[in-house]
């Protein structure tokens, strides 16, 4: 079954779960190995690089969608 993120947001909240209890304990440390984000500043300037690619998306103006605060 895919994931459906409305119901998995629906579902962290109704649990007052917050987002790294939703996944095995070394999902993170997994994905963070995978993408390089493991070392000393990576995560830092890969943040940096979405901050500055959304800024240039027209179509995310006003308000962010209630579920993506919750990630």
């Amino acid at each position: 079954m895919p994931l459906n993120k409305d119901k998995l947001c629906a579902f962290a909240r109704q649990n007052s779960l917050q987002p790294t209890e939703l996944f095995h304990p070394d999902t993170l440390t997994y994905i963070r190995r995978q993408y390089n984000l493991d070392n000393p500043g990576e995560m830092d300037r890969a943040i940096d690089i979405l901050e500055e690619w959304l800024k240039k998306q027209n179509h995310f103006t006003g308000s962010s969608p209630a579920c993506l605060n919750f990630f």
